[in-house]
């Protein structure tokens, strides 16, 4: 990842919580479970590539700048 998009990268968490969504809307809107959602945000476990897709259209964000892990910012 290019130095600039590293800088713009925001943890998964912290696109939801910017797009104004709970874990509960967020879930809905991906069609999973909280607890697949919140695996995916504290990073112990790997994002499906079609999710991410769906994550970057439901948070209205570029998918290059969603980051897994982290779980808090």
């Amino acid at each position: 990842m290019t130095r600039e998009l590293k800088d713009r990268s925001i943890t998964l968490k912290a696109a939801r919580m910017n797009a104004g969504l709970s874990a509960e809307e967020a879930a809905d809107g991906l069609r999973v479970t909280q607890y697949r959602l919140y695996r995916w945000e504290n990073g112990t476990s790997d994002v499906p590539l079609t999710v991410a897709w769906r994550m970057s259209e439901l948070y209205e964000i570029p998918i290059q700048f969603l980051k897994p892990g982290g779980g808090g910012q």
